[in-house]
């Protein structure tokens, strides 16, 4: 997958999923077996279900910021490991 089609998903992943809270966007861009390893909440399932679970807790719990890749950085080869920073700025501010 090239850099600039990792980047366009990373950017819906934030925006559509985390942001706007699209979580239908989940059954597109998560793979079946895809688990969560960093997430508190025990007992989710693999794959979409369980992210949207963790969307819609940490959604639920108010206002956290939006999310947003704000340093992509181009590889200098294929052999290099892809690369970005992602930004929560925090309600009231951008």
């Amino acid at each position: 997958m090239s850099d600039e089609r990792v980047r366009a998903v990373m950017v819906r992943y934030y925006e559509e999923i985390w942001n706007q809270g699209r979580l239908e966007v989940c059954d597109e861009l998560i793979a079946p077996d895809y688990v969560n390893h960093s997430a508190p909440l025990p007992g989710l399932p693999p794959g979409p279900g369980g992210l949207k679970q963790i969307v819609a807790t940490v959604r639920a719990t108010g206002p956290h910021g939006s999310r947003r890749i704000s340093s992509p950085r181009r590889r200098q080869s294929d052999s290099e490991p892809r690369s970005m920073t992602v930004s929560i700025a925090s309600p009231g501010h951008s």
